[in-house]
């Protein structure tokens, strides 16, 4: 895979890392924190990079060709499901979880839960999908397929497929091409013939 050097473990140390489900060709830099592997499964040519944090309560379902850039978060209590060829770029945020900001609760994990109201729900990022830098994802969220996300975006909604997005809240701008399906058969081809 492009990129693979000692800053990353090597396929052997993934592989003993106790991932529910590993594929081949996995780059995990070694300054990512990575909570509870058993609850994270990760497709084939994955990579993760420099100072990522996967930690979530419950699932972690990562697609064949994602790349996560240096500095995403991916957290929460709720299933997160990232699929192929869907991108992070520098400081995404994917939360499944928030705290309750009405001052109606408390907030924070150091106090007992009966005094909070953290709202989890699955979070989806479709296949085809990209997140531009800085951008976050809240709880409930589902990124349609090629859905694109610019830069510094707050995403408190479902977004539509092949839609382009942006904003705080995100706001639909306009279509996003679907010509990259065609270079997905031929990428397809290149590797059945591997």
């Amino acid at each position: 895979m492009p990129g693979c050097n000692s800053d990353f473990f090597s396929q052997e140390e993934v592989d003993r890392m106790q991932f529910g489900c590993i594929g081949d060709e996995v780059l995990i830099h070694k300054t990512c924190i990575i909570v509870d592997t058993r609850k994270i499964f990760l497709g084939n040519r994955v990579r993760i990079d420099a100072n990522c944090l996967l930690s979530v309560g419950s699932s972690l379902l990562i697609g064949n060709n994602v790349h996560l850039a240096a500095q995403t978060i991916v957290s929460g209590h709720a299933d997160i499901t990232i699929e192929e060829y869907a991108g992070c770029s520098f400081g995404v945020k994917i939360l499944s979880s928030s705290d309750d900001f009405s001052g109606n609760y408390m907030t924070n994990p150091t106090v007992r839960s009966e005094y909070t109201n953290v709202h989890s729900s699955a979070v989806r990022v479709s296949r085809h999908a990209i997140i531009g830098a800085g951008s976050v994802v809240l709880p409930g969220v589902t990124i349609g397929e090629g859905g694109a996300i610019g830069s510094q975006s707050l995403v408190n909604s479902d977004t539509e497929a092949w839609s382009i997005y942006a904003g705080v809240p995100v706001k639909r701008l306009r279509a996003r091409s679907r010509e990259l399906l065609d270079r997905e058969h031929l990428y397809k081809s290149t590797l059945s013939k591997n």
